[in-house]
């Protein structure tokens, strides 16, 4: 018997076997310790896939593969973050739960079992993506916090306690490991049945348990870490993807249990620090949810490298939104070029997939955003000056989120210009991919640097008159627009949270790109 599912999950897989076909392009390493060959043969396969046998047989010798690439990695391969290999480790772990979904959608047992005492009914099967992403995000943070536990253990002698205490977080986060939610949807989904939702409610009920007490952790080792100057700037970083966890965890509860999550505390579906896409697709941005708050915009004028247009200071009151972590990437813009026919951005030779897109102006970042709404239903656009800001800032009053000083272990840009008492470093010439370096505490990431990004805003030569509501100013404005951040070739300077420059509409240039803001409704 058929199912109806079948083409639509086929689809899936081939998507995705054809995103890791563009990864894999530009992953042809000697050392990778797998066979890239056999691997690109059977992403053909995957990508023409017209049966459950052959999704099974495929299914198996891409997991083959993964296996070989995962023990390259224990041996080592990779082990600074390599991204080009943790992008084919991500795609090929998605890869392999669509298979699944395909392959076990044959079971004799893929059937309704009815509906429970609510008239819900849960299709498990349809979960396989997001418990492949949320372990690959989980495992990503880990990894990131353990980098940091070794930094921070160089930390002199009489910090030590406090380093100890910084990272019970890495404990506490290994253990939110989501196993009893993730063992009970993965028995459904090799099962393809569809379970009633009292019996979800029932995991859900142990998930929330441990997320809660790890969000507790998180504040108090927070509020422990308000006087530490000496961690402060590697400590909030830490927390910060310590809260990323927890996001993680929380969007996919909220994913898959929907309103049935219980608790007064739970009934907002949009809290501070989620993690989301809005379709669960390789291509949909991923946003964060940005907390609404009042902060002081522009620079006091003590601040090293101030400039005029920078004041005056003025409080302005920003409503809650969505922001993406990360720039928008060549992956997910090629995408829309695709799409929509549009013009395909040059990478300078750089390379593509995680990198973010370059050579786009305003006018193509603007388009990119009405197609992103039509295509999610959602309000996408580009963040306002001041939420853009705002959102760097993170709560801190400093020149970066971290500090005063900034180093090119901090951030991309040109290295051998120097701030403050900061030493030389490098100058990398070029682009680097997306989630190198840490996050903030809002937990985004390359705010300081790698591109200039595009905001809403009309230019004007300083904040006289400026709103104070968190919204664009366009009133009164010519044809240039504001670019925030700073790039690869600016000096440290210009990577400061409230530097401003501006650039015309339709300017295209190998520094500039873009992350798209989503308005979230009260």
């Amino acid at each position: 018997m058929s199912n109806p599912g079948f083409d639509i999950r086929i689809q899936r897989v081939a998507e995705q076997a054809r995103l890791v076909q563009s990864v894999l392009a530009t992953t042809q390493r000697d050392d990778a310790g797998i066979d890239f060959v056999k691997l690109g043969a059977a992403l053909d396969v995957a990508a023409s896939l017209s049966t459950v046998v052959d999704a099974l047989d495929n299914r198996k010798a891409i997991k083959a593969i993964h296996q070989e690439l995962l023990d390259a990695h224990a041996d080592n391969l990779g082990a600074d973050g390599d991204p080009e290999l943790l992008q084919l480790d991500a795609a090929l772990e998605i890869l392999i739960a669509r298979l699944t979904t395909v392959a076990d959608s044959g079971d004799a047992d893929w059937a309704d079992l009815g509906p429970d005492a609510r008239g819900q009914v849960v299709n498990a099967s349809d979960y396989a993506d997001l418990i492949a992403e949320l372990q690959h995000n989980h495992a990503q943070v880990i990894d990131r916090m353990e980098a940091l536990e070794g930094q921070l253990k160089e930390v002199t002698e009489d910090r030590l306690k406090l380093n100890v205490s910084v990272f019970g977080l890495v404990d506490i986060s290994k253990s939110l490991s989501t196993a009893k939610l993730k063992e009970r949807l993965e028995q459904m989904v090799l099962s393809g049945a569809r379970l009633s939702g009292n019996r979800l409610g029932s995991a859900s009920e142990e998930v929330q348990l441990a997320l809660d007490a790890f969000e507790a952790e998180i504040e108090r080792h927070e509020r422990a870490l308000e006087s530490e100057d000496a961690l402060r700037g590697q400590a909030v970083s830490l927390v910060a993807q310590a809260k990323q966890v927890a996001g993680h965890v929380r969007s996919f509860i909220q994913q898959v249990f929907g309103s049935s999550v219980g608790g007064a505390q739970r009934q907002d579906p949009w809290p501070a620090g989620r993690v989301f896409r809005d379709i669960e697709e390789p291509w949909c941005p991923e946003m964060v949810v940005i907390p609404g708050g009042t902060f002081l915009m522009g620079s006091p004028r003590d601040e090293k490298g101030r400039d005029e247009d920078e004041g005056p200071q003025h409080e302005v009151t920003v409503p809650r939104f969505a922001l993406g972590t990360c720039a928008v990437t060549f992956a997910e813009y090629d995408w829309f070029c695709e799409a929509t026919g549009r013009r395909v951005p040059d990478d300078d030779g750089w390379g593509r997939a995680d990198r973010p897109a370059i050579d786009v102006s305003w006018v193509d970042a603007q388009a990119y955003c009405r197609w992103l709404s039509r295509e999610t239903g959602a309000e996408y656009r580009l963040p306002s000056e001041a939420e853009w800001e705002y959102a760097c800032r993170a709560g801190t009053e400093t020149p970066f989120w971290w500090g005063s000083e900034i180093s090119s272990d901090d951030a991309n840009y040109n290295g051998f210009y120097t701030y403050g008492t900061g030493s030389r470093g490098e100058y990398r010439q070029r682009t680097v991919p997306i989630r190198r370096f840490s996050p903030n505490p809002f937990g985004l990431w390359q705010m300081h640097g790698n591109v200039w990004e595009w905001v809403e805003d009309h230019w004007h030569g300083d904040y006289n008159d400026a709103p104070s509501d968190g919204s664009a100013w366009k009133e009164d404005g010519g044809r240039k627009f504001v670019v925030r951040g700073g790039s690869w070739d600016s000096s440290a300077i210009s990577l400061r949270s409230v530097h401003r420059a501006a650039d015309y509409s339709d300017v295209r240039d190998n520094q500039s790109g873009f992350r798209v803001a989503r308005t979230i409704a009260d």
